[in-house]
């Protein structure tokens, strides 16, 4: 099975969104998952960085 991680987004004049730029750094301990926390108020974009 491959293994896909997402390390970096940049996201440009989509949706709510004029300049968008995550950066998702690598685990710091071999074999853990990553886990990032995206939370925002209500009609921010959350779920659109998920839909690109």
């Amino acid at each position: 099975m491959a293994n896909y991680k997402i390390k970096h987004l940049l996201v440009q004049n989509i949706g709510v969104f004029k300049h968008l730029d995550l950066q998702f750094p690598e685990s710091s301990v071999d074999g853990n998952a990553d886990i990032h926390i995206f939370y925002w108020n209500n009609g921010t974009g959350k779920l659109l960085c998920w839909r690109l």
